[in-house]
């Protein structure tokens, strides 16, 4: 049996039965309708959120239990109805993840955390209850998600500019984020036949955390070249905790054996990483010739415009 906000709450109407069924029979281990966010009442935010010392943990509208989440106290899953609750960063460590976990404190619901050793290691692994996952040696702490630290006592969630961060990653209710990467330059020219960044600049690529393996990425890069000569081919790719090794699982190159061709080389990838946080670049190569290949952010003007385009799972 579960209680929430001055009465119990058995769950949806058993199969067959009017009115909501045996309440003490419906079982609702470890459900959650919030989302963790770094603006307040926004559960999915689709502007920067920068230099963020807040995060906040507010009722998702979109899913089934908004504003409802159940705890395991004393040998049973109990349910309850809350508002938007906060945790401050203040003392959080620069580039480290956190596990966030929500619990009940007297009847308010608060939020703690616990560090990684790094960006990829936990230094606590979490634990299980009834199937959902807990705090270790404490299953009244339900796992809620991970966030890393864009610098001390600061968060970011960024979906476009220099170096996107999605550094907010929620064990529920995810929602999918489009981050924009791109090159406001006109053009650049790169002659070396090796995998770099895209223009040689760290602003052309995003990072994101993930609280577990099951975080889908999908990338695209669309970029336009020339080539000055008979020959010259080039190429774009996408770079997964890399800025040498393309790890785009299709791509294409661009150049033929003709004087000044333009050419569209593309690249995609679709994938899983481990729990942590990971780095995308968009990534370029000059392939054969004798002169450069060269790169093309607008032209300098609006008619197109190279970069990366991605969905990430948050």
């Amino acid at each position: 049996m579960a209680f929430f906000g001055g009465g119990f709450y058995g769950g949806p109407p058993s199969a067959g039965g009017g009115g909501g069924g045996d309440s003490s029979s419906i079982e609702l281990p470890g459900i959650c309708g919030f989302r963790l966010t770094l603006e307040s009442g926004v559960p999915m935010s689709t502007s920067n959120q920068t230099a963020k010392t807040t995060l906040y943990f507010t009722p998702d509208p979109l899913s089934p239990f908004c504003g409802l989440i159940s705890n395991y106290e004393s040998s049973a899953w109990v349910v309850r109805k809350f508002g938007e609750v906060s945790l401050s960063l203040s003392g959080y460590t620069a580039a480290k993840p956190y596990d966030i976990f929500a619990y009940v404190s007297g009847e308010t619901l608060t939020l703690e955390s616990v560090v990684w050793t790094n960006g990829t290691t936990r230094a606590t692994a979490l634990a299980t209850q009834d199937s959902r996952r807990v705090k270790n040696a404490a299953a009244d702490r339900l796992y809620v998600g991970t966030i890393y630290t864009s610098a001390a006592g600061q968060c970011e969630f960024s979906l476009s500019g220099a170096a996107p961060k999605l550094y907010v990653s929620n064990a529920f209710n995810r929602r999918r984020a489009v981050v924009k990467v791109v090159d406001a330059s006109s053009s650049w020219s790169y002659d070396v036949d090796a995998w770099r960044q895209a223009h040689g600049s760290a602003d052309n690529q995003f990072s994101y955390v993930a609280c577990d393996a099951d975080c889908l990425i999908d990338v695209n890069v669309t970029a336009t070249m020339e080539t000055p000569g008979a020959g010259i081919f080039a190429a774009v790719g996408i770079g997964i905790d890399s800025t040498t090794v393309n790890s785009a699982a299709v791509n294409t190159r661009e150049g033929l054996g003709v004087w000044q061709i333009n050419g569209s080389p593309q690249a995609a990838y679709s994938g899983r990483r481990a729990a942590g946080v990971h780095t995308v670049a968009w990534l370029e190569k000059w392939i054969s010739g004798g002169n450069v290949a060269t790169f093309f952010g607008n032209g300098g003007g609006s008619d197109f415009q190279s970069g990366m385009l991605a969905s990430v799972e948050c």
